[in-house]
């Protein structure tokens, strides 16, 4: 799908982590495929007010950035932003 992204980190851990990541990954695009536009949307609306606001700029604005693309690394200012939970 456009504009996917696979999100990894250190909540996985183990010796199969990114085997783990990448089922989980597969495990949602196959779900994403499955619904219509309208469903997607509706399900994003539902997440969205769900989750604190303050925890989705967070995210919003630190974008998985492909290593190879050094014209769009976050400056040190940048990537000492922290999201402090409520």
């Amino acid at each position: 799908a456009a504009g996917s992204r696979l999100v990894s980190g250190d909540g996985l851990q183990g010796p199969d982590s990114s085997g783990e990541t990448m089922r989980i990954h597969k495990e949602n695009q196959t779900k994403l495929q499955a619904m219509s536009q309208a469903e997607i949307l509706e399900e994003k609306k539902k997440l969205l007010s769900q989750l604190d606001p303050r925890l989705v700029e967070f995210i919003r604005s630190h974008k998985a950035v492909p290593p190879s693309d050094s014209s769009t690394k976050h400056t040190p200012k940048e990537s000492s932003k922290k999201y402090s939970p409520p």
